[in-house]
């Protein structure tokens, strides 16, 4: 369903409800506590409204359900709160507007806090993708030098052995690593380089070197866990 087409059925909603409720009451004489509260009430709703209509649907679930809930949390608390003083307390306006202006506070500043940690958690995923891009990119590269080696090649298992260790490393990464896997990656392509050659001793030396390079990114992650 179209998100104005919801929206529109929740105003419709809405004033069908204001309708309804002002030609049965039929009473003219409202105390001001009932117009605080029911203003509050219907802010609620909009809030929630307009978060589970434009918000939700541009965010991943977890996300959706987190802001989705929250307004609807707010919304229940506030419609619970603005009914006790519209049936049980209708004269006490200046608590009410306290309280209810309370709790919509309350509801911002912890919407506001999810929202910096979506913000940080989307970021985090973001940065895990590409970390893993990119060991998957070493990996495949590895992977096709291994692939090139010749059954038969004095060196095959000098290239297996190279290719397990990268294939072992950890998949998660930190930002200080790159200059390490950019060495990886560079002499996994000068090693295939030497593959096609089929240059034993610049493969041999090689793979030592990629050896040394993966071992220096697993001390650093270790490190920096």
């Amino acid at each position: 369903m179209n998100k104005w087409l919801k929206f529109l059925i929740g105003v419709i909603f809405v004033a069908i409800l204001n309708t309804g409720f002002f030609l049965l009451t039929e009473s003219t004489d409202r105390e001001q506590t009932f117009w605080i509260s029911w203003g509050f009430i219907h802010l609620a709703f909009a809030i929630a409204l307009i978060i589970n209509v434009f918000v939700v649907e541009h965010k991943k679930l977890i996300y959706g359900y987190t802001d989705m809930a929250l307004s609807i949390s707010y919304f229940a608390a506030e419609l619970v709160l603005g009914m006790l003083f519209i049936i049980a307390l209708p004269t006490h306006n200046i608590a009410a507007f306290l309280l209810q202006l309370i709790l919509l506070g309350l509801f911002c500043m912890v919407y506001i806090g999810f929202l910096g940690m979506n913000q940080k958690t989307a970021a985090a995923e973001i940065e895990s993708k590409r970390n893993l891009m990119e060991f998957r990119t070493l990996v495949e590269t590895m992977k096709t030098v291994l692939d090139s080696v010749e059954y038969s090649a004095p060196y095959k298992k000098r290239v297996e052995h190279a290719y397990d260790a990268m294939n072992g490393s950890p998949v998660h990464s930190e930002a200080g690593a790159a200059a390490i896997e950019d060495a990886i990656l560079t002499t996994a392509r000068q090693l295939k380089e030497a593959v096609f050659e089929q240059n034993e001793e610049k493969v041999n030396r090689l793979c030592e070197k990629i050896e040394e390079l993966i071992a220096d990114r697993n001390r650093y992650l270790r490190a920096h866990q």
